[in-house]
């Protein structure tokens, strides 16, 4: 218990030394003065630069607090590889929160919230998988997602599974949104809520109906297939 303590103590260290790093750090002003060499550099060396993007995104992703990573890396690598180099490292990223929360944090919630966690752990028993799509495609905060699951007596497949299906639809619209930007600079002049418009919030409403309906449609064809089986059975 105690190599435990010291060790989550020194992982919240790192944390907030690297959050406070990337907040103070000009990294967006940086790729903005350099951004005709960052494509050209990756233009020229395809799979180095995916690789480096690869680590650079999910290392920012470990950060909680630094949005609009999606857009730039669109911008960047373009549709295709955008959406894969942000899908997984999202979703490694997550492993990572996942395990940590479990390894380090999981018996000092249960403790603190038994209750609480016994009703979420008996719903998501029977509604798991569905209800982790639903909450990443409705867009739950990431950061704190990730903890909570790792709290919970989620299976370790399931939660790797639901997440990369789910964050992929909002990932494909900010990395497509990202691949119409003209500069970097003109998105640092107008800022990331200027790309918030209609379409967007359709799109990513959208995406939350689809996952619900699903939802509701499997719910209904379980207690369907229930009373027909009850019928049979009379």
């Amino acid at each position: 218990m105690r190599a435990r303590l010291v060790a989550l103590i020194v992982l919240l260290l790192l944390f907030a030394a690297a959050a406070l790093v990337a907040n103070r750090y000009p990294w967006m002003q940086w790729m903005v003065e350099n951004e005709a060499w960052l494509r050209e550099q990756i233009a020229a060396h395809p799979w180095q630069a995916t690789a480096i993007g690869f680590l650079v995104y999910l290392v920012l992703s470990l950060i909680p607090g630094l949005g609009g990573k999606s857009v730039i890396w669109g911008w960047l690598f373009g549709f295709v590889r955008g959406v894969v180099i942000v899908d997984l490292a999202l979703t490694l990223a997550a492993i990572v929160m996942f395990a940590a929360s479990r390894y380090w944090i999981r018996d000092m919630i249960r403790a603190r919230f038994a209750e609480q966690i016994q009703r979420i752990d008996r719903r998501f028993a029977k509604y798991g998988a569905t209800n982790l799509l639903i909450l990443r495609t409705a867009h739950t905060p990431y950061t704190l997602m990730n903890y909570v699951s790792g709290a919970m007596d989620i299976p370790w497949w399931t939660f790797i599974w639901t997440t990369l299906v789910g964050i992929l639809p909002g990932t494909v619209i900010f990395v497509l949104v990202g691949t119409q930007l003209p500069t970097l600079r003109e998105l640092q002049a107008r800022g990331m809520w200027s790309l918030v418009d209609g379409k967007l919030f359709a799109a990513l409403a959208a995406t939350v109906v689809v996952s619900v309906s699903a939802h509701l449609l499997v719910r209904w064809n379980q207690g369907f297939s229930g009373k027909e089986d009850s019928v049979t059975n009379d």
